[in-house]
């Protein structure tokens, strides 16, 4: 009988400093660029590169690539045999060797399929970092995936999936599922939803702003062409949310309602809305079974506040992915997502300016515009 060998390695100190000796190296890789990479499919993929390319850490680690798409990096290395790249992690269970500790896995795939996911995500026995790059292919899906997908993410209570904008959330991401998996040793995985978008600012996070990101969301510095003249008191104000790609056409909608319209848009970025929405709920059933407890108020009540200024989420998948978190916003809510365009490559996504239109439509529906403004932003727009 050889079942006692089907099971995952054990977790262990030598997994926690594994663990411990990636993040380092990651600490150390940030301080030696110059540059770094400008999307979170190329961060990812760089950071696989650098922690490979170690070789005393190589073998402390296992990073699979399964059909990631090749990057334009020279030192991209997709060779299957060599250090602890493999194309399958499969075989990491069945070690025969029973002192082998549980290695921190990274997982690079592309696939658009629920089937494939969930085959992926039992072949790594829920375990792992889980980074999808099917966004960067054709695709009539919604991100490249079928609908079924985000669905079973926001659903599965062991995911923690995230859509992040920009290399640098993807950055801080990464290094807070290596610490809370394989230092913390908290259970489930973690998925990441990768683009190779560059559009969106790169900056460096200041270390609020990444746990922030961790956490959900956080609010980005508005830009120069979004401001209230001096008049924030009196100017209309909207906020907006977006996620992953989505996050450029709300930028751009917030540069559109300043200069067109006069109105301000506080700008947030989410990687997570999931996440949002399931601390929101986690607090409210604490808060229901503590009356008489000071009560719990979670990362999305913290960053809104008792505003009573509306509030635009901006997802690439479907509407309802965005939606989760409605039941938190304090103020009138408007959710926004993806349509698949049938028959062909391609998603129908929310565009600068219907998002702009949106808010317009939440701040007639506040009092705070005329309906005029609405339709001359509906005639200047042709979207009437």
């Amino acid at each position: 009988m050889i079942s006692g060998q089907l099971r995952p390695p054990a977790f262990s100190n030598e997994t926690r400093g594994a663990a411990r000796a990636c993040l380092d190296a990651l600490d150390e890789a940030e301080r030696r660029q110059a540059r770094h990479a400008t999307s979170p499919f190329r961060a990812i993929a760089a950071i696989a590169d650098s922690l490979d390319g170690d070789r005393p850490l190589s073998d402390r680690i296992s990073i699979v690539r399964a059909n990631l798409r090749q990057h334009d990096s020279h030192e991209a290395r997709l060779d299957a045999m060599s250090g602890s790249t493999l194309q399958s992690a499969w075989p990491l269970w069945f070690k025969s060797d029973r002192q082998t500790f549980e290695k921190p896995l990274l997982y690079l795939f592309g696939s658009e399929t629920l089937d494939r996911l969930r085959m992926l995500s039992f072949e790594s026995a829920g375990r792992g970092i889980l980074c999808n790059d099917a966004e960067t292919r054709p695709s009539m899906w919604c991100k490249g995936v079928q609908p079924a997908l985000p669905l079973w993410l926001a659903s599965h209570p062991d995911c923690t999936p995230y859509d992040p904008a920009s290399a640098a959330e993807a950055r801080a991401i990464l290094r807070s599922a290596l610490q809370a998996l394989y230092v913390e040793h908290k259970a489930g995985f973690y998925y990441l939803a990768t683009h190779d978008d560059t559009h969106v600012d790169d900056g460096p996070l200041c270390r609020s702003d990444a746990e922030g990101a961790i956490s959900g969301m956080y609010r980005l510095r508005l830009k120069p062409d979004v401001n209230t003249n001096g008049n924030s008191e009196t100017t209309p104000q909207v906020r907006l949310c977006g996620a992953g790609m989505a996050l450029q056409q709300v930028l751009h909608a917030a540069s559109l309602l300043s200069r067109d319209w006069g109105g301000a848009a506080e700008v947030w970025s989410c990687p997570s809305y999931t996440r949002l929405a399931r601390e929101g709920r986690a607090a409210a059933r604490w808060n229901m079974l503590h009356p008489q407890s000071p009560p719990q108020r979670p990362h999305i009540a913290r960053c809104l506040g008792d505003s009573t200024t509306p509030v635009i989420a901006v997802t690439g998948y479907a509407q309802h992915i965005a939606e989760q978190i409605a039941p938190f916003a304090p103020a009138r809510f408007l959710a926004l997502g993806a349509k698949p365009l049938r028959g062909t490559a391609g998603a129908d996504f929310p565009g600068a300016q219907w998002i702009t239109v949106i808010a317009l439509k939440a701040l007639v529906d506040d009092g705070a515009l005329s309906a005029q403004t609405l339709e001359a932003a509906l005639r200047a727009y042709t979207l009437m």
